[in-house]
């Protein structure tokens, strides 16, 4: 399967998945699936980034491997670091 393709569809699935999940949460007026919907909306990107990552590193182009690496720690250490109680 192409990955262009791939990365269209993991798109286009986030969006309406997380469209879903958030039209839902306003007609119900639950803040823990609108969260959830807008958790997947942001997800879809990183696993796109994800994707690209493992094609670099399946073609051998290593620069643009550690650039997708760099963005996936940099996401996850703000991610991290900002978790609060």
């Amino acid at each position: 399967m192409d990955s262009n393709i791939l990365i269209a569809g993991v798109l286009r699935a986030g969006v309406y998945i997380s469209g879903a999940f958030i039209a839902v949460g306003l007609a119900l007026g639950m803040d823990e699936v609108i969260r959830a919907g807008i958790f997947i909306l942001i997800a879809a990107p990183l696993i796109v980034v994800g994707i690209l990552g493992i094609r670099f590193a399946m073609e051998r182009k290593w620069r643009w491997t550690g650039t997708a690496v760099l963005i996936l720690a940099a996401i996850a250490a703000s991610a991290i670091l900002g978790i609060r109680d």
